[in-house]
C-alpha cells in the first residue's frame, strides 16, 4: 500500500507542463518512490512519444503490482495499451496481473493477444501454459509448454511447471526430466522439492530425501518442503523423523490443519494413540471435515477398541471422500471387529469395485466370508489374492 499512497501524493503534485528528466528513464524502472515520480513525469510529459508514455505508465503498473496488488496495476495496463496496442509487454504484465486475481480467462486472452503481437513471446507461451493448467485443459497446456521450450531453451518456470503437469498426469520420468533441466538453469527449492515427490512416486525414497533436504538447506521455513520430507521419512519408515517435521510446521503455523492431522498417522504407525487422537481433535478444531484426520482419528478408536466411535469417523470421511479404498477397507474391518460381517463384506466389496487388485481387500473379504461358514466364497476370495501376488512377483 506504501507505493499507491506515494503515488497519489506526487500525482497532485505534477502540474500539466511536467517534463520528463534525463535520469527518468533509469529511475522509472526502480522500486521506490523516485521510481514514481520519475515514471508519472514521463507520462505526462506530452512531448515524450505515446511509445514512452505507454512504457511508463507498464512500468508504474509493475510498482503498483509489486505493493498495491493488480487492481490499480490493471488500470495503468490498460491505459498504456490504449497508446501502445502493438507492445506485447504490455498485454503479458496485464496477464500476469489478471492471472494474479484468478481470472484465467482474462490472462489467457491477455497472453494470446502478446504471442499475436509477437509470436516468439517464449514467456506468453510458458504463462498461459500455466492458466491452461490451472482451467486443467492439460493438452493445450503442454502445448504451450513444448513452444516455450522450443523458443527458449531457458526457460526454467516452462520445465517445472510442465513437469508439475507431468507429475499430475503419473508420468514421473518425464516429470524428473524436466526438473532437472530447470535445476541445471539454476536451484529453486520448488523444483528440487517436486522432483523429491517424483522420486518417492517412483519409491525412490533415498533420492526423495536428498531433494527434500537440498530444498530446505534454500529455503529452511518452507511449509511444502517440510511436508514433502516428512511424508518421504513417513515411507522410509523413520517416524521420529517425520514427527519432527510435523513440529516444525506446527511451530510455523500452529492452524496447519494437514500438518496434525499427517502427524497423527505417525503417531498412529508409533502405536501412540491418545497422541493421534489428541492431533486428530486439534485438525478437527481447525477444519471440521478434514477427511485425513477423521480417517486418522477412526484408526486410533479401532486401535483402542472403540468401533462404534471408529465406524462413525470413518463415515464422515467418506462423506468427504467417497472414492477412498483405504476407508473402506478400514471401516469394514471396523465392522467385522464388531461381529457385523454383512457390512464388512459390504465395503470390502466396494474397496474391491474402486481397486480391483486390492489384495488386503480380498484377504479380509475372506475371513469375512468364513466367518459366516461361506467356505466356497472365501477360497475364491483367497485365490484371486495369491493370483495377484503371483502376478505382482
Amino acid at each position: 500500500m506504501r507505493w499507491i499512497a506515494s503515488l497519489t501524493v506526487v500525482l497532485l503534485t505534477l502540474g500539466s507542463a511536467a517534463k520528463a528528466e534525463p535520469a527518468d528513464h533509469a529511475l522509472c524502472q526502480q522500486q521506490d518512490d523516485k521510481a514514481i515520480a520519475s515514471c508519472l513525469r514521463i507520462v505526462a510529459d506530452k512531448k515524450q512519444s505515446a511509445q514512452e508514455r505507454a512504457w511508463g505508465l507498464m512500468m508504474l503498473g509493475n510498482i503498483r503490482d509489486t505493493g498495491g496488488g493488480p487492481d490499480g496495476a490493471i488500470s495503468d495496463y490498460d491505459q498504456a495499451s490504449a497508446l501502445d496496442p502493438g507492445n506485447a509487454s504490455i498485454n503479458f504484465n496485464r496477464g500476469i496481473a489478471w492471472h494474479e486475481k484468478g481470472d484465467h480467462d482474462r490472462a489467457i486472452a491477455d497472453f494470446t493477444d502478446a504471442i499475436r503481437i509477437d509470436p516468439t513471446y517464449a514467456g506468453a507461451f510458458g504463462s498461459r501454459g500455466l492458466e491452461w493448467s490451472n482451467k486443467g485443459d492439460d493438452a493445450r497446456a503442454l502445448a504451450d509448454y513444448n513452444t516455450a521450450l522450443q523458443l527458449d531453451k531457458t526457460n526454467a518456470d516452462a520445465y517445472y511447471n510442465r513437469g508439475v503437469l507431468y507429475h499430475g498426469e503419473g508420468d514421473e520420468d518425464h516429470a524428473i526430466a524436466d526438473f532437472t533441466a530447470a535445476l541445471a538453469l539454476g536451484p529453486a527449492a520448488d523444483a528440487y522439492r517436486m522432483r523429491g515427490i517424483a522420486f518417492r512416486a517412483k519409491g525412490d525414497l533415498t533420492r526423495a530425501l536428498a531433494d527434500d533436504d537440498a530444498a530446505l538447506r534454500l529455503a529452511p521455513a518452507d511449509i511444502a518442503s517440510l511436508s514433502a520430507r516428512a511424508h518421504a521419512l513417513n515411507e522410509a519408515h523413520q517416524i521420529d523423523g517425520a514427527i519432527a517435521d510435523y513440529n516444525a510446521i506446527i511451530h510455523l503455523d500452529a492452524t496447519n490443519a494437514d500438518a496434525y492431522a499427517d502427524r497423527a498417522g505417525a503417531f498412529l504407525e508409533k502405536g501412540q494413540w491418545d497422541n493421534a487422537l489428541a492431533d486428530c481433535g486439534e485438525a478437527l478444531r481447525i477444519d471440521p471435515h478434514h477427511a485425513i484426520a477423521l480417517a486418522n482419528r477412526g484408526s486410533a478408536w479401532a486401535q483402542k477398541g472403540n468401533f462404534a466411535k471408529a465406524t462413525a469417523d470413518y463415515d464422515a470421511a467418506l462423506a468427504v471422500d467417497p472414492k477412498n479404498v483405504r476407508l473402506y477397507v478400514n471401516r469394514g474391518h471396523a465392522f467385522a471387529e464388531s461381529g457385523d460381517m454383512d457390512r464388512a463384506i459390504a465395503d470390502y466389496t466396494e474397496a474391491l469395485s474402486l481397486d480391483p487388485r486390492n489384495t488386503e481387500a480380498y484377504a479380509r473379504r475372506a475371513a469375512a466370508y468364513q466367518a459366516k461358514g461361506d467356505d466356497e466364497r472365501a477360497q475364491s476370495d483367497l485365490g484371486s489374492v495369491k493370483q495377484l501376488e503371483t502376478k505382482a512377483n
